[in-house]
């Protein structure tokens, strides 16, 4: 689930819509996303979706809109999480789901692959990405969490369920999890970033 819906007020403009090499960064997510072994993806849009749903022509995506966007994070991923339990095949025939912002542009496929690989081997209901002595997105969550993540308002995200029950939680390294894209400045470092790896040798090059 790629929580996408925020009004990007930081940045100025639609974050989704931001040049991302050869695409919009909306569309390079998906496009991750889809390269994991992730059964389903869902996109929770809110503003700007109309826009924003255009560059995801031909994806096998599914949006969930949510209407009250401005409220905050942890409003869309509940509306996240109410869309994924109103879909068929029901939420309960999948094990759990992983939550990934529409900011984080160096995620990729692997590392994806990698939160489902820990989920299943640890037994821990939560897997959380490791960056900056902190944890965070991408996680995964069991789907014994739906109903607590269902209740998240306003600006509270998820990271309550990963500090209230610490010995449930294992973590992967993701070191570039610490650059999202909040402001032009975050912009452009990732931008250049990019550019560097692009510039590695082919067979040192893992992809952004």
């Amino acid at each position: 689930m790629i929580v996408a819906a925020g009004g990007s007020t930081r940045m100025g403009r639609s974050k989704t819509l931001l040049e991302w090499g050869d695409r919009p960064l909306v569309r390079h997510v998906c496009e991750i996303a889809l390269e994991s072994a992730c059964d389903r993806v869902f996109i929770v849009l809110g503003h700007d979706a109309e826009n924003t749903r255009d560059e995801l022509e031909g994806l096998d995506v599914e949006v969930i809109p949510h209407a009250g966007w401005r409220d905050g994070m942890g409003s869309s991923i509940a509306a996240g999480i109410a869309g994924i339990e109103a879909y068929t095949p029901p939420a309960s025939a999948w094990g759990g789901v992983i939550l990934m912002l529409g900011d984080q542009p160096f995620a990729n496929a692997t590392l994806l692959d990698e939160l489902l690989a820990q989920r299943r081997e640890s037994g821990k209901a939560v897997v959380a990405c490791r960056y900056r002595n902190t944890l965070g997105p991408p996680v995964c969550f069991d789907r014994s969490l739906f109903v607590r993540l269902r209740a998240l308002a306003g600006d509270q995200g998820a990271k309550s369920l990963l500090v209230e029950n610490p010995d449930q939680v294992v973590s992967v390294a993701f070191p570039d999890g610490e650059l999202d894209l909040d402001t032009p400045e975050d912009y452009d470092l990732a931008l250049g970033k990019l550019r560097a790896r692009l510039e590695e040798p082919p067979d040192s090059f893992d992809g952004p």
